[in-house]
């Protein structure tokens, strides 16, 4: 038998209209048909019709619709408690200690996996920069080979353009005489 309020925080009941789907906080409307609404959505929806606004069955009776206070006092809670047999509220703890160690190992397996993601990753990354400094090395050679031919094809230019003045002086070698006599 489930009690009807959030016995730990562990986990979160959501608003069952189709367009709200908020966090429950603070009061909800509870079906007989185990549907949960937000404050807001229950009081909208129920002042309409008695049906319910997630499987549209019809709720005419006086107990099939609870407005609920999802944080109650240690009082009401004992209250309840007080007229249930102890079975039922040893198997509400085994319930809620079950749910729990659940939560736990999600959470252990949830960290099991982030770790190996991160290991992972963190390996693609230093393999990635491995290829950084590589690829880094050859542009630096790459670089030095080219500024090297740069300046062997500039020191060719250079010996052309003199080899070319020396062979035009030396096919006119009269015009300078000429121009200096």
């Amino acid at each position: 038998m489930r009690l009807g309020f959030r016995v730990s925080m562990n986990f979160e009941l959501i608003c069952n209209f189709r367009h709200c789907r908020r966090r429950i906080e603070g009061h909800a409307w509870v079906t007989s048909c185990s549907h949960i609404f937000c404050d807001h959505d229950g009081q909208l929806e129920f002042s309409k019709k008695l049906a319910c606004p997630a499987c549209d069955a019809g709720l005419p009776g006086k107990f099939d619709i609870f407005r609920i206070n999802m944080n109650p006092t240690e009082q009401f809670k004992s209250m309840v408690l007080a007229g249930q047999k102890p079975e039922t509220i040893f198997e509400e703890k085994l319930y809620q200690e079950w749910v729990s160690k659940k939560l736990r190992e999600q959470a252990t397996i949830s960290e099991q996996r982030y770790e190996e993601l991160v290991t992972k990753l963190q390996c693609e990354v230093k393999t990635m920069k491995e290829k950084l400094a590589c690829v880094g090395e050859e542009l630096n050679e790459v670089i030095r080979r080219y500024e090297s031919l740069a300046e062997r094809y500039n020191e060719k230019v250079r010996e052309n353009i003199k080899l070319k003045a020396n062979q035009s002086v030396m096919q006119h070698p009269f015009s300078l005489s000429t121009v200096q006599g």
